[in-house]
């Protein structure tokens, strides 16, 4: 970070003032194109805090004097700003030019915006080919974040949620745009991403060339389309029915695309460990003792012929308690992971 500013001291496009180092904005003309912000416009925005001693009020830090908490350098003990320190991560890691930078779109003004001038008047080069921002993800209309105190992580959204439905839910909005957070939302995705995962399941054919077919091209028409994932999940629905209707190349271009896309049509699985306390639970809810599940199934098909309902229905209710649901059919009852 130290090594940059200096270079954009030593070019010219930035300067030191009192142990602070400044960018001098209007020496990079292209400032503002990223937020469509011409500089005239902010300018008359701008405005020098006390204590500054910038030459411009447009002019952002570099790095701030700070005796307290602050580095050694060139120009006295201070710490770097917030923006430089993208800049020289990137630099050093990524090159001086890089394909995609993503960030949310509160970024975009002044974060990315200094981001590129520094980087572009440091490096001499152009700093990214195309910016990605996000829309938020929004509970009751207000961001998601640390600082409100209403966010989950994806370990707590785990707990209630599979994998594919929390990126089932992200991925039928456009990445720009903000996305209401609540269970009924994620309760739709849940069923939408069952519907896709519950098609007539063939074996794939890995000899098919899947860039041949109608689908694919769909696929990535909307995929170039900006990303538009929901666009995509409506190809993924349509194969889904095509499967359903015993198209016989379906299912394998589903499961391909659907790939791409992140989502896996393999069943869940417990561990022998998970089986025997979800055995257990179900022992503890009816007080007695089952050693497996098929002993377990077995006693509630008992229950079942001597109709029995009331005893079928608690290890029907106690087994959904572990996230195992029952299905009853002419052949018999199976059971799989909710």
């Amino acid at each position: 970070m130290i090594g940059m500013v200096k270079d954009l001291i030593n070019k010219g496009y930035a300067y030191e003032a009192d142990g602070d180092v400044y960018f001098r904005v209007k020496k990079f003309p292209q400032y503002g194109s990223l937020s469509k912000q011409p500089i005239d416009q902010l300018e008359s925005g701008a405005r020098i805090e006390v204590g500054e001693h910038k030459e411009d009020p447009l002019d952002f830090a570099l790095w701030k004097k700070d005796e307290k908490f602050g580095y050694k350098s060139p120009w006295g003990v201070g710490r770097p700003g917030w923006h430089i320190e993208c800049s020289a991560m990137s630099r050093k890691y990524l090159g001086k030019t890089i394909d995609i930078h993503a960030g949310g779109a509160d970024l975009i003004f002044p974060h990315h915006e200094n981001e590129i001038a520094q980087s572009e008047c440091a490096n001499g080069c152009k700093f990214v080919n195309y910016w990605l921002h996000n829309g938020f993800v929004t509970i009751n209309k207000e961001k998601m974040s640390k600082s409100l105190g209403n966010f989950l992580t994806i370990d707590e959204l785990l707990k209630k949620y599979d994998s594919n439905t929390i990126r089932f839910f992200i991925l039928t909005n456009h990445y720009r745009m903000p996305v209401e957070f609540s269970d009924e939302a994620l309760s739709s995705a849940q069923a939408g991403v069952k519907r896709m995962l519950n098609a007539k399941r063939t074996k794939i054919n890995e000899d098919l060339d899947i860039t041949k077919t109608d689908e694919y091209k769909s696929f990535v028409d909307a995929m170039d389309d900006d990303l538009n994932t929901s666009k995509a999940l409506a190809v993924l629905f349509e194969l889904t029915n095509k499967a359903n209707k015993d198209d016989k190349d379906a299912f394998t271009i589903l499961c391909k695309l659907a790939s791409v896309l992140g989502f896996t049509f393999e069943k869940p699985t417990l561990t022998e460990d998970e089986l025997k306390n979800a055995v257990k639970h179900v022992s503890d809810k009816l007080g007695k003792d089952f050693n497996s599940m098929e002993e377990l199934i077995a006693y509630r098909k008992e229950a079942r012929d001597a109709k029995n309902w009331d005893i079928a229905d608690k290890i029907r209710v106690a087994l959904d308690e572990v996230n195992i649901v029952l299905k009853d059919s002419k052949e018999g009852t199976s059971w799989e992971i909710k």
